[in-house]
């Protein structure tokens, strides 16, 4: 977010901001963030390079609608030992060089909105100076005990917001932008607007690679990124790499980038999915149908060729729909423009949510998703809103499941126990139940950190491994039926079947005794 020269008159504003899908409703959040401010101070806060410039944009452009003047500093030109002086000013005396009385950035901003960028790095002594003026609004000059006053509005902005005095950073009224990994899907529209002609050549492992890597940089590490992949476009590099069939563009492009998952390691899951007997081909498959996958080569998806970003906007549903929203009107004021929902991206984006909820990842971690060694979490996904595919598609997937969590978590699991309908409520009482046997198992206790378990009681200590299929069978049900309190109904439900195929099994072994 820098600025050139001392002040700038920020002609930034003038050109077009691009307004992805992640960040339509913050923008709309903002806005209204700023109604209901009123003349409070306000601070955008956000991690280095993920757009904070876009909403100052935005503010510059509301306050200019309402006919309200606006002066831009950023605070990291200046020297923390000067800069007490040139905000609030000086006397005559008070300093070596101080050879007149000079008014300082308050005195100058009378009247108008005083935006300080990269307010994280003025000294904790000029904060506490500024927290006074924020509540009185009286100041006094540096070697002066003369009180002076100004009608200044404060703004600031920062990405080290932990760098701000408590009690200052709590009269603001905040304002978060979030990270680029909390809006993975974001990256595709990034990457398709600024790059198209590259952006067409990436390959589903690509697409994966980019997806799961959590892009510490932000938005700023994906445009050095895509002006990397334009360097090597030039130099006909980029099609060489075409040429090796497991190494696609990004892995080859990124490698360099200690936290990104290597070519090699990609190569190493699939051998250790193989190993484990999970189908990767029917992982692959499942993931390609969503215009991803895990392994190359792969078939080259279409899915994104031809994207038109002129051509969606002309679509008269779009159109309708703006025009509802008042989308146009926004755009004009506030010099925006806004990428909306489409379809090809969000489906590939749902397939990278799969591949999350396949491998118990968060897809809003703030971690390489690819990294599948480590224990991930369980997240808050549901099947439905992912896919309306059928039945045997669903059965797929629950299968793909039990067998990457048994692979994760390094145990064979018994074949009769299935996640089946509702994984977050058999999930409790599956996992307390492997606990007993595997107390140590680094996967298993980071998913109990997660999920709700119930409580063991000490019946249940036993060695499920040493029982026959039979007796586990029992065991199990036993425990399920005291955890539904007696509720046969609920104790079908979380089994994923049938109550009539549920009760038949439970007499059956009431018929044996070995049930009671």
């Amino acid at each position: 977010m820098g600025m050139m020269g001392k002040e700038a008159k920020y002609n930034r504003f003038e050109k077009i901001n691009i307004v992805t899908p992640g960040l339509i409703n913050k923008v709309f959040e903002f806005l209204a963030h700023l109604e209901v401010s009123e003349e409070n101070p306000i601070l955008i806060s956000g991690p280095t390079g993920v757009g904070k410039s876009l909403f100052l944009n935005v503010l510059i452009n509301f306050l200019r609608i309402k006919k309200k003047e606006v002066r831009i500093i950023n605070c990291a030109h200046f020297d923390s030992n000067l800069v007490d002086s040139l905000l609030f000013g000086y006397v005559r005396g008070s300093f070596t060089g101080a050879l007149s009385d000079r008014g300082g950035w308050l005195e100058e901003s009378n009247g108008r909105t005083l935006v300080l960028d990269e307010i994280g790095e003025l000294p904790e002594n000029v904060q506490a100076k500024l927290l006074t003026f924020m509540e009185d609004g009286v100041y006094y000059k540096v070697g002066s005990t003369n009180i002076e006053t100004a009608d200044v509005r404060i703004v600031g902005v920062t990405s080290r917001k932990g760098q701000l005095r408590e009690e200052f950073y709590n009269r603001f009224f905040e304002f978060g932008v979030p990270p680029l990994y909390k809006r993975r899907a974001d990256m595709l529209f990034y990457m398709a607007v600024m790059a198209p002609d590259i952006f067409e050549m990436l390959t589903p492992l690509d697409i994966l690679m980019m997806l799961a890597y959590n892009w510490p940089g932000n938005v700023r590490e994906l445009k050095n990124f895509i002006l990397s992949l334009r360097r090597r476009d030039k130099k006909n590099e980029l099609k060489k790499m075409d040429t090796y069939p497991r190494i696609g563009l990004i892995t080859s492009e990124l490698s360099e980038y200690a936290s990104w998952p290597s070519p090699d390691r990609l190569i190493q899951l699939c051998s250790r999915l193989k190993k484990s007997k999970i189908d990767d081909k029917l992982l692959g498959s499942t993931l390609n149908s969503f215009g991803i996958g895990l392994e190359a080569p792969l078939q080259k998806n279409e899915i994104f060729k031809g994207f038109n970003l002129k051509k969606i906007e002309e679509d008269p549903q779009f159109l309708a729909w703006r025009e509802h929203l008042g989308i146009k009107q926004i755009e004009d004021q506030y010099n925006l423009k806004f990428l909306f929902y489409y379809r090809p991206f969000y489906n590939v984006y749902n397939g990278f949510e799969l591949f999350c909820f396949l491998f118990f990842q968060d897809h809003c971690d703030n971690k390489d998703l690819l990294c599948v060694d480590e224990p991930g979490i369980v997240n808050d996904f549901i099947l439905s809103e992912i896919t309306d595919k059928d039945e045997n598609f669903e059965k797929i997937i629950d299968d793909l499941r039990n067998e990457i969590f048994g692979f994760l978590a390094g145990i064979n699991l018994p074949s009769h126990i299935s996640f089946a309908e509702s994984y977050e409520d058999k999930m409790p009482y599956f996992v307390s139940e492997l606990l007993v046997s595997y107390p140590e198992n680094r996967f298993l206790n980071a998913i109990a950190d997660k999920i709700s378990l119930p409580e063991i009681d000490i019946k249940l200590k036993t060695d499920i491994w040493s029982m026959t299929l039979q007796e586990l069978e029992v065991y199990y049900l036993t425990g399920l039926i005291e955890q539904c309190d007696g509720n046969k109904t609920k104790a079908a439900k979380k089994t994923g079947i049938k109550y009539s195929t549920f009760n038949s099994r439970m007499k059956k072994l009431k018929d044996l005794d070995l049930l009671k």
